[in-house]
């Protein structure tokens, strides 16, 4: 019997030794999925790392030489790019701040997360994640004055020879050779109105609401394979809250014949699994380095300062906290082996006094 004991117990240590290793993992994955599908997170990442001044400006500036370089001479956009082309870093944050205003901006990217959260954790839900644009096209519109105002502001007004280019240009059709400035004679409410009248008219060619996920664009196989796996850790890491359970209990009790020894082995299991939950919480910026380091060939160059900025976004929402996750474990499992010891401790004397020696 001793013998069939002692190999019961072995096998609750191994069982507790397997729930010690396995808890953190649950618990990080739980973390993490918390993270993943919460929608005021995706908001704020978006906003803090793709919408703030400086990215919609680094953003802003490279689509404006793009735009220079390819479009025709013959098009009279072409000097609209070149002005914006132009223009200096701290012109761009303002043109931002009419062009992108926070409030609407908000707005936007705060309804396309809640939908794309939605469609992520909806099995068998359609590919549909509406991105509603009216609230932007609103504050654009309202801005248009100002804005046109604001853009021929920047601009100072030409020399007789320049006027002279201007002319040479319109005749020739050639909207690369203008100089960037206002022709002499020309009236610039006339010019504000016209081009006040060119953002409205461009607005209204923007429709009110997208599919980010559009069947006719083609759903990207990246974002339907995680969509996939998300789902599947979920099923996943509530099964193993199940496991976590009933093994616990299970290596209890094969371990210890007494409540004192249960809450013993469950204390120091807890305490056990709660130090690699706070080492996974200190090492925040290394796994982040990691994952960057992994990635850094798939991400354009423009792109690399905002994909940095979400993934360490990210590695702060998902392991800063277990920090307080794995000392609240190791707190609760501290206490839990302390009163296992005290009660067991307190139930010795007496089982010595029933039956003392002889």
């Amino acid at each position: 019997m001793r013998m069939l004991d002692g190999l019961l117990k072995a096998l609750g240590v191994l069982i507790l030794l397997s729930v010690a290793l396995l808890l953190p993992l649950t618990v990080i994955a739980q973390q993490a999925l918390h993270t993943v599908y919460d929608a005021s997170v995706l908001t704020a990442a978006v906003e803090a790392n793709w919408l703030d001044a400086a990215a919609l400006t680094s953003m802003g500036q490279a689509y404006a030489r793009t735009r220079v370089q390819h479009t025709p001479a013959n098009d009279p956009s072409l000097l609209f790019w070149r002005a914006l082309n132009a223009l200096e870093p701290s012109q761009w944050h303002v043109l931002v701040a009419y062009l992108a205003p926070r409030e609407a901006l908000h707005a936007v990217v705060a309804s396309a997360a809640r939908a794309l959260i939605a469609w992520l954790q909806a099995p068998n839900a359609p590919p549909e994640a509406p991105l509603t644009l009216a609230p932007w096209k609103q504050a654009v519109q309202a801005n248009a004055g100002a804005l046109s105002a604001w853009l021929l502001g920047q601009f100072r007004e030409c020399s007789v020879p320049e006027t002279a280019r201007w002319a040479e240009a319109v005749a020739l059709n050639d909207w690369s050779q203008p100089p960037l400035c206002i022709p002499l004679g020309t009236s610039r409410r006339v010019e504000e109105r016209i081009m006040t009248l060119g953002v409205t008219t461009g607005l209204k060619g923007v429709p009110d609401s997208v599919n980010l996920l559009d069947a006719r664009v083609g759903l990207p196989e990246a974002l339907q394979a995680a969509k996939t796996g998300l789902l599947q850790a979920r099923h996943a890491e509530a099964l193993a809250w199940l496991v976590v359970a009933v093994l616990g209990v299970l290596g209890a009790f094969l371990v210890a014949r007494s409540p004192a020894g249960w809450w013993t082995a469950w204390g120091v299991t807890l305490l056990a699994a709660g130090v690699p939950v706070i080492a996974a919480g200190l090492a925040e910026r290394l796994l982040a380095r990691q994952v960057l380091a992994n990635a850094a060939a798939q991400v354009p160059p423009w792109a690399w300062p905002n994909v940095q900025g979400t993934v360490m976004f990210y590695a702060h929402r998902v392991l800063h906290p277990l920090i307080f996750w794995g000392a609240g474990m190791g707190a609760v499992g501290g206490a839990a082996a302390a009163a296992g010891w005290f009660f067991g401790a307190r139930r010795r004397p007496r089982a010595q006094a029933a039956f003392p020696r002889r």
